[in-house]
């Protein structure tokens, strides 16, 4: 859902719950949605870009938020990260 228009988050956060209900939804068949979170890594160039884009998703309640170098080498161990500036991080993203 990280996306940098407030209105296309707004989209993908109203269609989030079509692909995660949709067998109460919709009564048959499977998106095939499997939650594996999202990250979006920047580098310092972009990172208050970045910060305000989180922000603003979560003003409409999206599950998102920033992660600094150290907390996104513990969401993916073994990444580098050495020139990381920031990374926006949805865990039930798919």
């Amino acid at each position: 859902m990280h996306c940098g228009l407030p209105l296309e988050s707004e989209l993908a956060w109203r269609s989030f719950r079509w692909f995660t209900e949709s067998q109460d939804r919709v009564g048959a068949g499977d998106p095939g949605y499997v939650r594996t979170g999202f990250v979006q890594p920047v580098g310092p160039g972009p990172a208050d870009a970045l910060r305000a884009n989180v922000a603003n998703q979560r003003a409409l309640a999206i599950a998102t938020q920033v992660a600094g170098p150290g907390a996104l080498f513990g969401i993916i161990p073994g990444m580098v990260v050495d020139d990381a500036g920031a990374a926006a991080f949805e865990p039930l993203s798919g």
